[in-house]
């Protein structure tokens, strides 16, 4: 009997929770359930806009994954000197550092890396670059989703599956 009613509830709370996030039902990417809302590529340019909307559309992933979600987001200006660091460094090469950090000591398997950036092409720049010599099977069973343009998906492709991990590729429209 409270088994029954621990379903319930949570039944319950899964539909509030779809309804808040504006699900208009039936859209699917890669048998993920996406409302329009998330589908849709904030306009404004605005980083906390695109941090929501990569942040939204990553958790629409996570039942794809065994293990766990490492979202790497770059902000719009990211090539410029950071400010924060008497601007010796960007944002662009501190992230690279991190990454390929992460692909030259691998990824257990099951973990997946998130990349997503209002500026695809500068994000699949990094992609490109930080996967360029990885160990062999640095990522093998890991997935790699790609948040971005077609063409930057299509052009980090043979460099994420060099590593062994199969790409995850949605398109910000």
């Amino acid at each position: 009997m409270l088994r029954t009613g621990f379903i319930v509830s949570l039944l319950i709370a899964s539909s509030i929770l779809l309804s808040a996030c504006g699900n208009k039902g039936g859209e699917t990417a890669g048998g993920v359930q996406l409302s329009e809302e998330i589908l849709t590529a904030p306009k404004d340019g605005k980083d906390e806009s695109w941090r929501k909307y990569c942040g939204l559309l990553s958790a629409q992933y996570q039942a794809q994954t065994q293990g766990q979600l490492i979202p790497y987001y770059l902000p719009r200006a990211s090539m410029e000197p950071d400010q924060k660091d008497n601007l010796t460094a960007s944002k662009y090469s501190r992230q690279m550092e991190v990454v390929n950090l992460a692909v030259q000591r691998t990824v257990l398997p099951g973990n997946m890396l998130v990349f997503c950036s209002p500026d695809s092409k500068t994000m699949a720049d990094l992609v490109t670059e930080a996967f360029a010599n990885p160990p062999k099977d640095a990522l093998k069973d890991s997935k790699v989703l790609f948040i971005g343009k077609a063409d930057d998906g299509e052009r980090i492709k043979p460099a994420v599956e060099a590593t062994g991990a199969q790409l995850v590729f949605v398109e910000a429209k």
